[in-house]
C-alpha cells in the first residue's frame, strides 16, 4: 500500500501562513532588498529585485509542496542558481495575461466577461503548473490548467478568495504607504512588502500542492522526516479495525485482520501485524495454523530472517512445522544454526527425504545436517548415518566429494578417541 499523510487542510492553517513570512530568513530578504531600493534604485535594478523576490517565492513553493514549512535559506544557490525560473515565470504571466486580455476584447464585453473572470480564478493553477514543471509550454497548456483546479475541487476557490484577500491587503499597505511616506520610501518599501506577500501567496500555493498531491500527481513528499504538523497515515489501520482493537474485541479484531489479508493477500505487514496480535494476546492455537502460511509467505518474498523467526517462535511453543517448499530448508537451517538454535535445525531437517522423496535438495541438507549434528551437538554417529544415505542414494551428486570428506574426518575423529 502507498504511504498515505494526514495533512491539515489549508484552510485550517490560514494564521500560519501569514506567520510563515515573518520567519528570519524572508525578513532579512526582505530588508536586504529594501536597503538596495533605498541606496541605489533605478528602474532596471528595481525589476531585477522584484524578480529577486519572485525567485525566492518560487523556491518557498516547491519547498512547501515537499512538506518542508522552513522558508528556503539565503544561500547565494537559493537566490541565483536557476535564475531564469522567476524570468519564465514572469514571461508565462505576461503571456498569459496578454491573451487573456486579447480573448477578453476579441470576444466583447457581453461574452468576454465571463472568460476574464474564469482567466483570474485560473491564475494560481497557471503558477502551480509551471512551478510544478518548470516548462513554459506545459504551464500553458489550458488542459493543466483546469486539471489542477478541477483535481483540487471546490478548496480551490477557497485558495483563490484567499489569495485575493492576501492582495487585498498588499493593496491596502501599499496605498498607506504612499500616503504616508516620503516619495523617496514608497518604492523601497514596496519591494520590501512584495517579499513578504510574494512568500505567503508562494508557500499556500505549495502547501496546496502538498495537500492534493496525491490528486496531482502521486508523487511522495520527500521532507516530512522532521516535519511535525503532517503524519503518516496507518493504511492498514482501517476505522472498523481500530473500533475493534479499542473495544479490546480480540475475535473481531482476528475476524477483520483475516478479512483484510483475503482482500490484500500481497500485503506481508497485515500478515505481521495479525502474526504479533495472536502471540500478544495468547492465541495459540490460532497462530499454529497462521504461522505455516506466514512463514511460507516470508520464504516466497526471500525474508528467511523473518520466516525463521517465526519457525523458531513456533517450535519453542511447542507447535513445530514443516514448511511446504524444499527450498525453504537450507536457508532456515543456516539462519537457526547462527542464532544457536541447532536442535531446532536438526529439528527441521529430520525426515526431509520422506516428505520430499528424490528431492534435489536432500543431499545439501543433510550435508548441513550431517555438519550440525557433529559440530554442534556432538553426535557424530547421526552425522555419519546421514552422510551414507547420501552416498548411497546420491552417488553420482556434485556434493559426494563434500560428503565423502566430511565422513573422512569423522572416521578419524572416532579413531583418536577410541585410542585415547
Amino acid at each position: 500500500m502507498d504511504d498515505k499523510f494526514s495533512i491539515t487542510p489549508f484552510w485550517n492553517r490560514i494564521p500560519k501562513f501569514f506567520l510563515y513570512g515573518l520567519h528570519r530568513n524572508p525578513l532579512i530578504l526582505a530588508g536586504v532588498l529594501f536597503a538596495i531600493a533605498l541606496i541605489f534604485g533605478g528602474p532596471i535594478l528595481n525589476l531585477v529585485l522584484i524578480v529577486v523576490a519572485i525567485k525566492y517565492g518560487t523556491e518557498a513553493l516547491k519547498r512547501s509542496m515537499e512538506g518542508d514549512f522552513t522558508p528556503p535559506n539565503l544561500s547565494g544557490e537559493v537566490i541565483s542558481s536557476n535564475f531564469g525560473l522567476a524570468l519564465k515565470l514572469i514571461f508565462v504571466f505576461f503571456i498569459y495575461i496578454y491573451g487573456l486580455t486579447n480573448v477578453v476584447g476579441w470576444l466583447g464585453m457581453l461574452l468576454g466577461l465571463p472568460i476574464f473572470i474564469v482567466g483570474i480564478l485560473l491564475i494560481p493553477a497557471v503558477v502551480i503548473s509551471f512551478v510544478v514543471s518548470e516548462e513554459i509550454i506545459y504551464s500553458l497548456n489550458p488542459l493543466n490548467w483546469w486539471h489542477i483546479a478541477y483535481q483540487i475541487g471546490w478548496p480551490y476557490l477557497i485558495m483563490v478568495v484567499f489569495l485575493f484577500f492576501i492582495n487585498v491587503i498588499n493593496t491596502q499597505f501599499i496605498g498607506f504607504i504612499v500616503h504616508i511616506f516620503p516619495r523617496g520610501l514608497v518604492f523601497p518599501l514596496f519591494v520590501g512588502l512584495n517579499v513578504y506577500f510574494t512568500v505567503v501567496m508562494f508557500h499556500l500555493l505549495g502547501y496546496v500542492v502538498l495537500q492534493y498531491h496525491e490528486q496531482l500527481g502521486g508523487y511522495t513528499p520527500s521532507a516530512l522526516d522532521g516535519n511535525t504538523e503532517i503524519k503518516k497515515v496507518d493504511p492498514y489501520m482501517t476505522p472498523a479495525l481500530k473500533k475493534l482493537l479499542e473495544e479490546e474485541n480480540v475475535n473481531g479484531a482476528i475476524n477483520e485482520m483475516n478479512s483484510m489479508i483475503e482482500r490484500n493477500p500481497q500485503e506481508l505487514e497485515l500478515r505481521r501485524r495479525l502474526y504479533v496480535y495472536l502471540k500478544m494476546n495468547g492465541k495459540n492455537e490460532a497462530l499454529s495454523d497462521f504461522a505455516p502460511i506466514y512463514f511460507n509467505r516470508l520464504a516466497e518474498n526471500n525474508r528467511y530472517t523473518d520466516a525463521t523467526t517465526v519457525y523458531l517462535e513456533t517450535a519453542l511453543r511447542g507447535y513445530a512445522f514443516h514448511p511446504d517448499h524444499p527450498g525453504d530448508y537450507l536457508p532456515v537451517m543456516r539462519e537457526l544454526r547462527r542464532r544457536l538454535a541447532s536442535k531446532q535445525a536438526v529439528q527441521l531437517a529430520q525426515g526431509f527425504h520422506k516428505r520430499f522423496p528424490n528431492d534435489q535438495h536432500i543431499p545439501e541438507v543433510y550435508l548441513a545436517l550431517a555438519q550440525i549434528l557433529s559440530e554442534d551437538i556432538q553426535r557424530d554417529d547421526l552425522a555419519q548415518q546421514t552422510l551414507n544415505f547420501v552416498l548411497k542414494c546420491f552417488p553420482g551428486h556434485s556434493l559426494v566429494p563434500q560428503v565423502r570428506q566430511h565422513l573422512t574426518v569423522l572416521s578419524k575423529l572416532q579413531g583418536s578417541n577410541a585410542v585415547t
